[in-house]
Parts: C-alpha cells; structure tokens; sequence
C-alpha cells in the first residue's frame, strides 16, 4: 500500500484524510487497512474461503493446542486426523497438487 510509504490515506468516504504526509504514519496506515474495499464487503463475509490467513489444517491444529488437547492416558490413543478433505477442505499428507491447499497463481 502506498499509505504507509506516503503518510495518507484518502478512501473517498466522504471523512476526508488521514495522516500527516510523514514516512510510515500509523494512522493513515490503519485507516488503509480498515476501510479498504474487501474489509468492509458484506459479499465477501459470506464466503468462509476468502481471507483466511491460515490453512485449514494449521487452524484445527491450533484449536487443539488451545483446548490443550492431550491423548487418552488409559489407552494412549491420539485423534485421528482422516477424511478432514470434505469437511474443512484440506487433508495432512494428501496434498491434490505441489501447491498443496493453495491454488497455482495466488
């Protein structure tokens, strides 16, 4: 973005300017941010898939490590990670392509 490297932002909301011209102002950084076009799209919203930081895999993991999932003491059984393709649309060792969850080209 080039509001970082100017020191403005101008979304033409009619709310005029941020920023004061200088060289990585925040503010005019984090208007950019927040009022861009796809932050404020209710479109865009409805579609699970589109701005996800993380892969899916990456993002179960996680959730896990934060519930502080551990295995069953009794018996040592873990979870089983299988068939995750259709439910969250990414698989752990069974990659459709090179690209692995990422399409070619993005």
């Amino acid at each position: 973005m080039t509001a970082f490297q100017t020191g403005t932002y101008n979304p033409n909301l009619g709310i005029g300017t941020f920023g004061d011209g200088a060289y990585g102002n925040l503010e005019a950084t984090v208007a950019a941010i927040i009022l861009n076009d796809e932050a404020r799209s209710v479109v865009l919203d409805a579609d699970p898939t589109f701005g996800s930081l993380v892969e899916p895999l990456l993002k179960l993991t996680r959730l896990m490590k934060a519930m502080e999932y551990e295995t069953n003491a009794i018996s040592g059984e873990r979870i089983r990670l299988s068939n995750l393709q259709q439910t969250i649309g990414q698989e752990a060792h069974n990659a459709p392509s090179v690209f692995s969850f990422f399409r070619p080209g993005e």
